[in-house]
């Protein structure tokens, strides 16, 4: 009998390396001695395989188990090395993008019982969302969750984490729906370990909840968790991340009416998009910047700031940004009672924003296209339009859009002396009743 520190896994590990570095087949090692189940069954690390069998296979490679802790060294030492060309392919598509990120990958040799064959599938998740390709990225992040299901080892990288990260932004970006990706970023906020690699993660979830509620107006929850990120800014390293804080910090000031402290935020986060060449996050700044200016009473300045930003229309990858560029422009004649003018801007962001995933924006199009009409005279246009964004409104369940153009719609209505319908009736009721559990809830 051989006796030797037996790690039934990393043998197995050992064992198949060594046969595929030998080009060898299962049924190529397989005798009257040991068959190709039993080899599988070692490789496999089970526990019900006799030593002897073990040390038989092991000859059979010319693998001394008496050497097994040498053995176990010369492994790990290859495991370190394959994550070190994983890790620097990581940063290389973060560098130079998806294209070469996944050229990379697909020239790269991994096996499929590795213990990193997760990150491997991560990263090829990973550049197919950098491509917004979404089914493929879909499929390989799911691939990933369901390799970490088998074990625990690799729990301290938070590529779990990470996945679910994506996942919720997925939701967002190609279904538009804020439950999902809400429940997402939970799953991820719970799977994420402090301490462990990719740390930035929980950054990155924390920003996408905020954005999640700013977006849905419930300020108190998402001005809570921008303090709670704006505590820990100097200890975020991610540019882009700092950016967004710095916007929606901003955004925050603004409201409050500090200012000057907005402005002086907006310009950290112009001048740090400009470092890292981001004219995306650069848009979105210039976005928080006209409302400041608005808030100034400035109305020219702020017009000059969304008109810079609508330039970046040909460079920009994401059509929500033109969205919004459109919009403001919109409101802002809208406020200042430029109706052509606004309503020309505001057309093309209904057309644009129809297209897209998240329907928020075209829910909001909408409502400001029919503001415009209203302020034309145009009643009966109006009506139609606020109509039309409550029922996307109502379909995709933003609570707070469905109230405003219903009440706009109604507005509507009254000038227009037509009575309401039983469904208003219907609607004005769910509204109260939501309030009244809200307040309750609060209280």
């Amino acid at each position: 009998m051989c006796y030797f520190p037996l790690d039934r896994e990393r043998l197995g590990r050992l064992i198949r390396s060594c046969r595929k570095e030998r080009s060898l087949r299962l049924k190529d090692l397989q005798d009257e001695n040991i068959s190709s189940a039993t080899i599988s069954s070692v490789e496999r690390g089970m526990k019900n395989i006799s030593f002897e069998k073990i040390t038989y296979l092991c000859g059979k490679l010319d693998l001394d188990v008496d050497q097994f802790s040498m053995f176990v060294e010369v492994e790990e030492k290859r495991e370190m090395k394959l994550r070190n060309q994983l890790n620097f392919i990581e940063h290389s598509m973060d560098l130079f993008g998806p294209d070469q990120g996944l050229e990379q990958l697909r020239s790269f040799k991994i096996d499929r019982k590795s213990r990193w064959l997760a990150q491997y599938t991560y990263l090829k998740g990973r550049c197919y969302f950098l491509k917004q390709n979404w089914e493929k990225a879909k499929r390989q992040l799911q691939s990933t969750l369901d390799l970490l299901e088998a074990g625990t080892e690799l729990e301290s990288t938070n590529i779990k984490a990470a996945c679910q990260y994506l996942f919720a932004k997925i939701a967002m970006e190609e279904q538009g729906d804020i439950i999902l990706a809400q429940n997402w970023i939970d799953l991820g906020s719970q799977s994420f370990v402090p301490g462990g690699d990719r740390g930035e993660i929980c950054y990155d979830l924390l920003l996408l909840k905020a954005k999640i509620y700013t977006g849905q107006e419930d300020w108190e929850k998402a001005l809570g968790i921008v303090n709670e990120l704006w505590e820990s800014l100097d200890q975020i390293t991610n540019p882009y991340v700092k950016v967004d804080l710095y916007r929606l910090k901003a955004f925050f000031w603004c409201k409050q009416g500090y200012l000057a402290e907005a402005t002086s935020a907006v310009f950290q986060g112009l001048e740090l998009a400009k470092m890292c060449m981001w004219r995306e996050g650069s848009v979105d700044l210039l976005h928080v910047l006209s409302k400041i200016y608005i808030e100034e009473g400035d109305f020219e300045s702020a017009e000059k700031v969304l008109l810079q930003a609508a330039t970046h229309k040909e460079k920009n990858s994401h059509e929500y940004r033109m969205v919004q560029t459109y919009l403001s422009l919109g409101n802002l004649y809208n406020y200042q009672e430029r109706w052509s003018e606004a309503e020309g801007w505001l057309r093309d962001a209904v057309r644009k924003a129809k297209n897209h995933t998240n329907k928020i924006y075209y829910v909001m199009a909408l409502e400001a296209l029919g503001d415009c009409e209203k302020g034309k005279g145009e009643d009966g246009e109006a009506l139609r339009t606020y109509q039309s964004a409550l029922e996307q409104a109502e379909r995709h369940r933003f609570v707070h859009q469905s109230k405003t153009s219903l009440m706009k719609a109604i507005q509507c209505q009254e000038v227009l002396k037509q009575e309401l319908t039983f469904r208003d009736l219907e609607r004005l009721y769910r509204i109260v009743v939501q309030e009244k559990n809200e307040l309750l809830t609060t209280v």
